[in-house]
């Protein structure tokens, strides 16, 4: 594999988007506390037409920005 080619395919590895229902798994919450994370803008998410989409790399700084004291 070219270097260019593994550089493509570790950004597009960076870029994994989530829906409300994998976040959810992702971190063990009910689906409608995504919901109001998002609607409140307390969480890093966008819109796509009407539903919610959330980058993995954006919720990982999230929760370490959030972590506050706990570990």
């Amino acid at each position: 594999m070219s270097r260019l080619a593994n550089h493509d395919r570790t950004n597009v590895d960076d870029d994994v988007i989530l829906t409300i229902a994998e976040l959810s798994k992702y971190l063990r919450v009910n689906k409608m506390t995504i919901y109001k994370l998002a609607r409140s803008n307390s969480i890093p998410a966008f819109k796509v037409g009407r539903n919610w989409r959330f980058r993995k790399r954006d919720i990982e700084a999230w929760i370490r920005a959030n972590r506050g004291g706990a570990r």
